[in-house]
């Protein structure tokens, strides 16, 4: 199961399509809510959330670097597993605790990423709103809040998925998007992506399940320097845990970035004071290069 949930959470960051796509996709929206957004080439990006399944909850870290339109660093904690995953072209590489030595893949299809809300496979739909103005990793934004079109996305993978109950899955997906927008520099600051699923059952005979991803992404060290690179054969440097600086949003889609739980501390774990609530979900930190 864990192994769907990582593939689904990593699915959501191999969507950006590269500059340009986002204006594009949303053309047919009304005019007063067409974000002008100008695209990045590369960033860090600090990513929580949740996983929630027939009353299960999973907690969902990660953090890395991407330079788009094909190359991706990053280190994802799905509950107790931890997996690093590097993307080089149309070359995926893995690793987990569990198995140490990187595997390295073809993908099925031309692998693009970058800001969900910017890609031309998840299309926003024509009534994207203007939420309202707030304040992301002490920047000024704009927030704005569509319904996902995941067809683009999802109808290529299906004849390469040789599992009749993961298409299924596939097929049920349905989703919506939150983003903040400089008000300035006009890049992608942040991002809420919410992700329903109908998945298989696990017992024999029992019922399939309902499942939820909330995920809250931020981006930080826009248009910086990234050397990403294929991975050494023998490279045996430790898996690092990832700890992003983000506080993910709750309520439903269109909350605002100060929607955090008041119970709970960052990501990182930390405990908040006694009746304080989370701050608004910040950029992460730039974790040191390996």
């Amino acid at each position: 199961m864990y192994r769907l949930i990582a593939a689904v959470v990593v699915l959501t960051l191999m969507c950006g399509a590269g500059p340009g796509a986002f204006a594009a996709e949303i053309a047919a929206a009304p005019a007063e809510q067409a974000p002008d957004i100008r695209p990045f080439t590369s960033a860090h990006f600090g990513l929580a959330g949740t996983v929630k399944v027939d009353g299960i909850t999973v907690d969902i870290l990660g953090e890395g670097d991407l330079r788009v339109p094909d190359q991706q660093r990053s280190t994802f904690k799905f509950g107790p597993f931890t997996a690093e995953v590097i993307m080089v072209g149309d070359t995926v590489y893995t690793r987990s605790r569990f198995e140490p030595r990187w595997t390295r893949q073809a993908a099925p299809e031309p692998i693009s990423i970058g800001p969900i809300s910017a890609s031309e496979h998840t299309r926003l739909g024509n009534d994207a709103k203007l939420v309202g103005t707030e304040q992301v990793g002490g920047v000024q934004t704009e927030h704005y809040t569509s319904p996902l079109d995941l067809s683009g996305l999802i109808e290529p993978l299906l004849p390469v998925v040789d599992d009749r109950d993961a298409r299924e899955a596939l097929r049920s997906l349905k989703g919506t998007v939150d983003v903040w927008v400089g008000a300035q520099d006009r890049m992608v600051r942040q991002e809420r992506i919410i992700l329903t699923v109908r998945l298989p059952a696990i017992e024999p005979g029992g019922d399939p399940m309902n499942g939820t991803m909330d995920l809250t992404i931020a981006y930080s060290n826009l248009n910086q320097p990234v050397d990403i690179k294929e991975p050494a054969r023998n490279d045996n440097s430790p898996i690092v845990t990832p700890k992003p600086n983000v506080a993910p949003i709750f309520g439903p889609a269109g909350a605002p970035a100060s929607s955090t739980t008041p119970t709970s501390g960052p990501a990182t774990g930390q405990p908040a004071a006694p009746g304080t609530a989370r701050p608004p979900a910040q950029a992460p930190v730039q974790v040191p290069r390996r």
